[in-house]
């Protein structure tokens, strides 16, 4: 499979979970807070019945906040959300069934090339979004599809963000799965010795079988090391699924057959590699400075005209955490 094929397949899985943010489970519902009042305040300035194009919406986020604010100040906006992905947003909604209807969402869209007339939008927003597609190209497509007058808000991933420093520590947790602890594998080998014993007839004979005590003890070292890490973790989400796939794989071989048990096996270590490939992906769209920089040069290019980037953080249990960049551009009238 080709390498963005494989990505837009590994955000496909993600988005199909029914998460409504990119930040998984860090918010209860749709984001709150210092970053709802960050979007709410981008909306207060547009016109009524403008026209919104939200860039790699994902299942929606921030589609659905301006929605919310729409129809909570009868602002009448057309709401239009893109994603290079297959998104389900129906999946993550929980709120008014209103607000989902009042976003027209386009997947398999790319931002690069969104098929949009020529300046229909009064406003473009994205929240971590244009650092993860051909920013280049994307630009070029936003200055053709913004009308003149019409403004943009991008947040983007900072090198120093949580999100950015969280990936890390689970980049981190994944190395240890794969390349430290082999746990998918170890495991693998202890079942197909016991399935191996079972199609033999053998199984009682298992407590006997060295290679099946030497495969059971290397897998118990393994899950040792990963149970230690989780202690020690203040992010262990993506080592405890792995955990869980493991032990669902045994569950499976105790009242199923050995294709059912391992193809179980098989679709959990394959989910614990796409969210690593999203995380590779994540921490290759940081935000530098110099890249900011050469965002802001490419929008001047394109007759955009970018303010100064600012920090944005969220207050949480008595820290303020960085969430990323704000940047903010207007195509002239």
């Amino acid at each position: 499979m080709p390498e963005d094929q494989e990505k837009a397949y590994n955000w496909d899985l993600y988005w199909a979970h029914g998460f409504l943010t990119s930040c998984a489970n860090a918010f209860p519902g749709n984001y709150e807070g210092r970053i709802r009042e960050l979007w709410e305040d981008f909306f207060a300035r547009l016109p009524a019945g403008a026209r919104i194009l939200d860039v790699a919406t994902g299942n929606g986020a921030i589609a659905l906040l301006a929605a919310e604010y729409s129809l909570a100040n009868d602002a009448r906006f057309e709401t239009h959300g893109i994603d290079s992905a297959r998104i389900d947003p129906a999946s993550a909604w929980t709120g008014e069934p209103e607000v989902l209807a009042a976003v027209n969402f386009h997947g398999q869209t790319p931002a690069e090339q969104t098929g949009c007339p020529d300046a229909h939008f009064q406003a473009v927003t994205g929240q971590y979004a244009l650092e993860y597609t051909d920013i280049g190209p994307t630009l070029a497509e936003l200055a053709r599809v913004m009308a003149p007058g019409a403004s943009g808000r991008f947040l983007l991933h900072h090198p120093d963000s949580i999100v950015i420093q969280t990936s890390v520590r689970e980049r981190a947790h994944g190395q240890l799965l794969f390349e430290e602890a082999l746990l998918f594998d170890k495991a693998e080998r202890l079942l197909q010795c016991i399935i191996a014993a079972e199609e033999r007839g053998e199984k009682s004979l298992l407590a006997d079988d060295a290679d099946a005590q030497a495969a059971r003890a290397s897998l118990n070292e393994a899950a040792a090391a990963v149970s230690a890490a989780i202690q020690a973790s203040d992010v262990p989400d993506l080592l405890s699924a792995a955990l869980g796939h493991v032990r669902t794989a045994f569950e499976t071989r105790a009242s199923q057959g050995a294709e059912p048990t391992l193809a179980r096996l098989a679709r959990g270590r394959a989910e614990i590699q796409g969210n690593l490939a999203r995380l590779d992906d994540l921490l290759s769209a940081v935000v530098s400075p110099d890249k900011m920089a050469g965002i802001q040069s490419l929008m001047s290019g394109l007759g955009l005209q970018p303010g100064a980037p600012e920090k944005v953080t969220y207050p949480y249990q008595g820290h303020e955490f960085l969430m990323g960049w704000v940047l903010d551009f207007e195509r002239p009238e």
